[in-house]
């Protein structure tokens, strides 16, 4: 086959390949159950790919792929010993599964503006059409009722749990926002950006997940140094929608501290005595995790619980505090790091802690403030979930991690252009 047939293939292979991740990308909003199909579609284009010559030494390269094969292979090695082993088998599983989605993401790409801003505007849409749903279902509730509870909270979140659906949309806002920071815009996209980051606040206040809001509050912060450290020309612009932002983290703050939810949490947390821990709040439940979570690993700090066994451990201690509640719905740590800590001890926590920051070094480092953002999210998100044992946390997380970290593989640095400027 002459070498202009094989590049003509390889250009149709990666345009498929692109379509199968915004398919993906789509379905992690409104139909997770079904992202098999995706993954078997990514499979394909990876053989492709392999049959056209292209090497995979780049991404033997990569530290993100380095780290992700260590994580699997700790949680594989923390199996021996274990009394529970479906569950051991199910946790490796999930972490194995972040080297092995990378790998099939990443292989048949370069690096290249084009693709990614591509993939940046398939999620964007997806969380606008995901969330549009979901209101829009409501509203046929409240049709149907009355009540308006179908607005609020899990009743709104039609298609998962909305921690993650806050999540996803959070990065969705922070992607618009990188949008008008870096590219020059008309005023009517401007009008668009603002419009869309308005409707995904919105839909983050009426999820009223908490670690969201500490999120936008985030992202506040994390572009308004953008933004003073920048010298461009369209200030203009990212001044606009940075004042947005605040005045809708201002606004979903004010409501927000009128809330039930934020009156349950502090009510829990100034008469912090447990009658009854089914009737605690989500952050009070949370509380009497983390203490028993914190008895477990003072037990266990050294070499853990092992993979599989550590959730029994915390049922046990929930058991012998009297949390009956949080015994029967055998509940992890809802803390990523402590969770590692309980099943892997010290050296187990320090290599998640490492693993989970990583990316934000790298983003820090070449001043990558998307990537600094989607980090942020991520290491919030995992200090009040288990976001790397759910597949709606680890297809999130590989995939942006992958996407964003990619042109910093092979040791050079790409501009928005896609041009190699220097080496790291």
């Amino acid at each position: 086959m002459s070498a202009i047939k094989i590049q003509h293939w390889q250009e149709i292979n990666k345009k498929a390949h692109l379509l199968i991740i915004s398919l993906m990308l789509l379905l992690l909003f409104v139909r997770p159950q079904i992202l098999s199909i995706t993954l078997l579609g990514l499979i394909f284009t990876n053989i492709i790919t392999a049959f056209s010559g292209k090497s995979i030494r780049p991404i033997l390269k990569n530290r993100f792929f380095r780290l992700s094969a260590a994580l699997a292979l700790i949680f594989i090695l923390g199996m021996i010993g274990t009394k529970d082993f479906d569950r051991a088998i199910f946790d490796s599983v999930q972490k194995l599964s972040i080297l092995l989605i990378g790998f099939l993401i990443y292989y048949p790409l370069s690096s290249d503006k084009t693709s990614l801003k591509i993939i940046k505007q398939m999620f964007v849409f997806s969380g606008v059409f995901a969330l549009g749903l979901c209101f829009f279902i409501a509203a046929n509730k409240h049709l149907k009722t009355g009540s308006f509870d179908p607005f609020y909270y899990t009743e709104l979140s039609a298609f998962m749990h909305p921690g993650y659906f806050s999540m996803y949309l959070s990065f969705a806002i922070a992607l618009i926002i990188e949008e008008l920071v870096w590219f020059r815009t008309g005023l009517k996209k401007v009008i668009y950006s603002i419009t869309g980051i308005t409707f995904l606040a919105s839909g983050i206040f009426f999820l009223a997940s908490k670690t969201s809001y500490i999120v936008l509050f985030a992202l506040v912060i994390i572009y308004s140094i953008r933004e003073i450290k920048s010298i461009s020309s369209a200030r203009l612009k990212r001044a606009i929608s940075l004042l947005v932002l605040s005045f809708l983290v201002g606004i979903a703050a004010s409501l927000l501290m009128k809330s039930n939810r934020i009156k349950y949490m502090i009510d829990d947390y100034k008469n912090f005595e447990v009658t009854n821990d089914a009737e605690l709040s989500t952050a009070g439940k949370r509380v009497l995790i983390w203490q028993s979570s914190a008895a477990v690993i003072q037990e266990h700090f050294w070499l853990g619980t092992g993979i599989g066994n550590d959730n029994s451990a915390l049922k046990a201690e929930f058991e012998k505090r009297g949390y009956s509640y949080l015994a029967s719905r055998n509940l992890n740590a809802h803390n990523q790091f402590i969770q590692a800590f309980i099943a892997l001890g010290i050296s187990g926590f320090i290599f998640m802690f490492i693993f989970m920051l990583y990316p934000l070094w790298v983003g820090y480092k070449n001043k990558d403030y998307l990537l600094i953002a989607f980090s942020t999210i991520i290491i919030l998100n995992a200090c009040t979930e288990c976001i790397l044992n759910r597949q709606a946390g680890v297809l999130f997380f590989t995939v942006w991690a992958v996407l964003l970290s990619w042109k910093y593989s092979s040791n050079q640095k790409w501009t928005n252009e896609g041009t190699k400027i220097n080496e790291l």
